[in-house]
């Protein structure tokens, strides 16, 4: 699982608060895009208190050719975790 959130966050660019807030209907594979809604803030670490904000993100994230590594090794862990 390491390995899938590193290669996350190194092929899109997003940071880990907002990677951590996505949900699986964030990604849109017609449209090829990655919509950032929010990002998960916990200055202290605390397990049940978090916050959802607003990300700095403003515009969907457009996938290129470059994440298609990504995208298969993140269908692949979704059907694990479903």
């Amino acid at each position: 699982m390491d390995s899938l959130v590193f290669t996350v966050l190194s092929y899109t660019g997003l940071r880990i608060g907002e990677m951590l807030a996505l949900k699986w209907g964030d990604f849109n594979e017609k449209q090829k895009t990655i919509r950032v809604t929010k990002t998960l803030y916990n200055p202290n670490n605390h397990v049940e208190k978090y916050q959802l904000l607003t990300p700095k993100i403003k515009a969907p994230l457009k996938m290129t050719s470059r994440w298609s590594a990504c995208l298969k090794s993140m269908g692949l862990n979704k059907v694990k975790l479903d």
